[in-house]
């Protein structure tokens, strides 16, 4: 959920293994790790405003995020999300 919007839903073991919206790769990758180190550059904020509610902080946004909003869509069975990079 982001902004009180849910950007993605499925079983929480399917959302660490393959988290698919750019916000949910955030947390994920926000998480302390001796593995990894998360990359700060690779995430953006500069006050745009779109439809999409993750629209200033995504660095893979699209012309159409900026004037419509992502629906829910099922990826695979039980795994939703909703991010226009997805459909």
């Amino acid at each position: 959920m982001y902004l009180g919007k849910i950007v993605e839903i499925s079983k929480t073991e399917e959302i660490f293994k393959n988290p698919l919206h750019p916000y949910t790769k955030l947390l994920i990758s926000s998480i302390p790790s001796l593995d990894k180190k998360l990359d700060i550059n690779e995430f953006e904020f500069d006050n745009q405003k779109g439809e999409c509610v993750f629209f200033n902080r995504c660095k893979f946004r699209k012309d159409i995020c900026k004037n419509n909003t992502p629906q829910l869509i099922e990826v695979s069975l039980g795994h939703f999300v909703s991010c226009f990079l997805i459909s």
